[in-house]
């Protein structure tokens, strides 16, 4: 029974992207509580930031994507990766960690350059956050690397390349 306190539920990041909150507003409003949400900064948005690099740096990305590498257990990711894999954009992979591999592999496949520019970012926006650039075709090998079971970021695309907007002066 609720007893007129005030309940706080932190969420680290963006609470209505890639989240669940439309399920916790949906369960806390069937027993009449009213919710007001907060909101933060996204991760890639908090990634980029902390890397000093932009997501959207002209020349490089015409466009941000961000996209839920999250799947039911057992089941490819189900994404146009024709649509995904466009060297002007910059495609950012929530929850990328165990799709690593399925991302290099089918961006890859669908055309995109193996040499095309990487962050993978673990706890961001953390004390403990750990970036690494890498490149699309050593993705899983980057992941492997640094991401043990830690919540993951990965960030493609050219505009995340290694020396921000001087290298691409």
């Amino acid at each position: 029974e609720w007893d007129g306190e005030r309940v706080v539920r932190l969420k680290c990041g963006e609470p209505v992207l890639f989240a669940r909150s439309a399920e916790e507003i949906g369960a806390l409003s069937t027993h009449g509580i009213a919710v007001r949400i907060c909101p933060g900064i996204t991760a890639a948005s908090a990634a980029a930031a902390s890397a000093g690099i932009s997501l959207s740096l002209r020349g490089q990305a015409r466009r941000v994507e961000f996209v839920t590498a999250h799947a039911a257990s057992d089941r490819p990711l189900d994404l146009d990766w024709n649509r995904l894999a466009d060297p002007q954009a910059t495609i950012a992979f929530y929850m990328g960690r165990g799709a690593a591999p399925e991302i290099s592999h089918n961006l890859i496949a669908a055309g995109l350059d193996p040499a095309t520019s990487v962050l993978v970012a673990c706890e961001v926006s953390l004390s403990n956050e750990t970036r690494l650039q890498t490149r699309l075709d050593l993705l899983p090998l980057a992941v492997q690397a640094i991401a043990e079971d830690r919540p993951t970021l990965i960030i493609v695309g050219e505009a995340v390349a290694p020396g921000g907007a001087e290298a691409h002066l």
